[in-house]
């Protein structure tokens, strides 16, 4: 437990400032430039990530699943070479947003350019990933906190820096990726020794038999937690990846702007806890997982829920100072969607690696082909329709497949599923009054709004402390011990 506490404040502290920074610096380039351009960027980063880790193949987990380093070498081999072979790949596809035959044109035409230029790019995301495993194996999360954090202050300082001088928002991306190398440098020099080493033996043909082997021995493993991994992605970023077919650059913009207010500081929690828990789960043994999970899904439905919940109703009302006035009633209407979808969503995020770690991947994959087969069944019959009618399907969709899978992860470890309803029931009920300020009030007055987050506020912290005093204490405890 100490470990856990200490990797956790680490991870933490350094996440709160990583996402401080990001959302200062997001506010500004969202004020700044057009939702269209934003929306641009975030696509172009999710075609970069989803091929990236694909290109991975998984052996970053491989590492933490069998708890040794002694497969990095072949999998330094191997994701030089498929990396490589991805860049490929996706400088190829820069003929298919040239043709301007889907959604809008100019924003397929200007992403053919991101891509002409940025191609390369999916190497050193892979490497870094690829190392970061490596330090998370080792629970370093120091080290890796400390990496994660100065790529943030580079990116951000050089950011300012380029728009000084000329605000053209390629740069905003440029500074971004470079930042992303700083931090692939920090994380490699620890190691950069047995780094060379390795990097000189995968020039060597003789060493792509023993890659072949592990391959051909580990293929349906590493398969079948790749597979799943990328196809989250697309799920995840759906309204980048797919709605962009259907809907205009600006419908994705403002979806990627309000999803980012709730994404960036939230997702120092799913960060922090995902990072630490894949370790911690791997480290359990089967007959602690239970156990392990529970306590999980404790902490999230009573700490975590409130908190959240909260600063949703602080968007919902005052989203208008961050983003402007702008297609500001979809925004507020995309929000109220998103809030839910980020509950369930903080639930998922460390328990997806159960599969894994059981080594029974092909489950994750099962439950990514049919989240997948329905939000393509969705786009199919609601394309024609208004991007908000989308949106609410798919948030409605997706926590639907978060939950189904919430469940599968019960059923595997042998856990009751009465226990994941009765903590649901008691997370929706602890925070209804914050539920229903959300959901049902309408705008009013500031000092409306101000005093009905108050007593909702209020009201729901009385619950949880009166019912949920002692678990809280326990878990304020922990986390300050060291």
């Amino acid at each position: 437990m100490n470990k856990i506490a200490h990797s956790l404040k680490w991870v933490f502290s350094t996440i709160v400032l990583r996402r401080v920074l990001s959302f200062l610096l997001f506010l500004y380039i969202i004020r700044t430039f057009s939702r269209a351009e934003y929306g641009m960027y975030r696509q172009f980063m999710s075609i970069t990530t989803a091929i990236s880790v694909f290109c991975l193949y998984s052996f970053g987990i491989f590492n933490i699943v069998e708890q040794t380093k002694k497969y990095f070498k072949l999998g330094l081999q191997f994701v030089i070479i498929s990396s490589a072979l991805g860049s490929l790949v996706l400088f190829s596809l820069r003929y298919f947003f040239s043709a301007g035959e889907i959604g809008d044109f100019s924003y397929n035409s200007d992403l053919f350019y991101y891509i002409l230029f940025g191609f390369w790019l999916v190497v050193p995301e892979t490497l870094k990933r690829l190392i970061s495993s490596i330090h998370q194996l080792d629970m370093n999360f120091k080290l890796k906190s400390v990496a994660e954090t100065t790529n943030i202050i580079v990116f951000c300082l050089l950011t300012l820096a380029l728009l000084f001088f000329d605000k053209k928002f390629y740069y905003y991306v440029i500074a971004f990726y470079i930042g992303g190398l700083v931090e692939l440098i920090m994380l490699s020099y620890p190691i950069r020794k047995e780094l060379i080493t390795d990097l000189l033996a995968c020039l060597r043909l003789k060493y792509l038999t023993p890659l072949k082997n592990l391959l051909k021995e580990k293929f349906a493993f590493l398969s079948l937690t790749t597979v799943p991994t990328v196809i989250n992605i697309f799920i995840a970023d759906a309204p980048l990846l797919l709605f962009g077919f259907f809907y205009t650059a600006t419908d994705i913009g403002n979806y990627s702007a309000i999803a980012q207010l709730i994404i960036i500081p939230v997702s120092f929690l799913t960060l922090s806890l995902s990072q630490v828990y894949f370790p911690v789960f791997s480290e359990a043994g089967i007959e602690n997982l239970p156990s392990k999970i529970l306590q999980y899904l404790k902490h999230v439905v009573i700490i975590l829920w409130y908190p959240i919940l909260i600063f949703g109703i602080l968007l919902k009302y005052w989203s208008y100072l961050l983003l402007g006035n702008q297609d500001i009633a979809l925004i507020t209407a995309i929000l109220v969607l998103l809030v839910p979808r980020t509950l369930f969503s903080l639930i998922l995020n460390p328990l997806s690696c159960i599969p894994t770690i059981l080594k029974k991947p092909e489950y994750e994959l099962y439950w990514n082909l049919f989240s997948l087969s329905l939000i393509i069944l969705m786009i199919f019959f609601l394309k024609n329709q208004e991007f908000l009618i989308m949106v609410s399907v798919y948030s409605l969709v997706t926590i639907f497949t978060l939950l189904c899978f919430t469940i599968l992860i019960f059923k595997m470890t042998g856990m009751k599923l009465n226990l994941l309803y009765k903590w649901l029931g008691k997370g929706i009920i602890y925070n209804l009054p914050l539920f229903l300020v959300l959901f049902f009030v309408k705008y009013s007055n500031n000092f409306q709004v101000i005093s009905l987050l108050s007593v909702s506020a209020l009201m729901s912290g009385a619950m949880l402390y009166i019912f949920e005093k002692e678990f809280i204490l326990n878990a304020i405890k922990k986390f300050r011990s060291k």
